[in-house]
């Protein structure tokens, strides 16, 4: 229902994570866009600072890595013996014990939710089958989220240009001529054609 709540998609992804975390007791949640020849980019999270956004993990790095090589959901209860503890960013380094899901938001693998513990928690098969439910929820939520943004864009947007179209044009001019009423400062608009281009 949370994940329904909004069609913005970067609201969507932070309640992702923020659900991902209060349905798992996980500390750090983060999800990954990418694939396994370009490898991953944090898009969302939870529990690490803001700047991690858009770290980039190379598509067979730590438990991310396995779930793309895979397909499937993976955990490990212990990061260090494992080989997945991040030598890249300080942010990953207190995690003890974690796990991971695709995200098929376009029928193939396109991403990743991880979840990691600082605490050691003990994780267990349905630890990761409640995570790969709850990322098939978030595929559909993130999948309406991007169509809703490029339907909401292609009602804005002349398809041959890419420049606003008439609509969204006086509702932009309203909006800066209700902006200028309001301040001191000076207004000005300037049409101009370039090269018989209306033409």
């Amino acid at each position: 229902k949370a994940l329904g709540e909004s069609l913005d998609p970067k609201r969507v992804l932070n309640t992702l994570c923020a659900e991902a975390s209060y349905a798992t007791g996980g500390e750090i949640v983060v999800v990954y866009f990418g694939d396994g020849r370009e490898g991953l980019d944090a898009v969302a999270a939870h529990g690490v600072p803001e700047e991690f956004i858009g770290h980039h993990r190379g598509p067979d790095e730590g438990l991310c890595g396995r779930v793309i090589a895979t397909g499937r959901a993976q955990f490990s209860n212990d990061y260090v013996a494992d080989g997945l503890a991040s030598g890249s960013t300080a942010a990953l380094d207190g995690i003890r014990s974690g796990m991971a899901a695709p995200l098929r938001r376009r029928g193939g693998l396109d991403g990743v939710i991880s979840v990691g513990f600082l605490d050691g928690r003990w994780v267990t098969d349905d630890d990761t089958e409640l995570l790969a439910a709850f990322s098939e929820l978030a595929s559909v939520a993130c999948r309406n989220a991007d169509d809703h943004a490029a339907a909401k864009r292609a009602a804005s947007r002349d398809a041959l240009t890419g420049c606003l179209n008439h609509a969204a044009f006086q509702g932009r001019l309203r909006a800066e001529v209700a902006r200028a009423d309001r301040g001191s400062g000076p207004f000005t608009l300037v049409l101009l054609d370039l090269e018989d281009f209306k033409s």
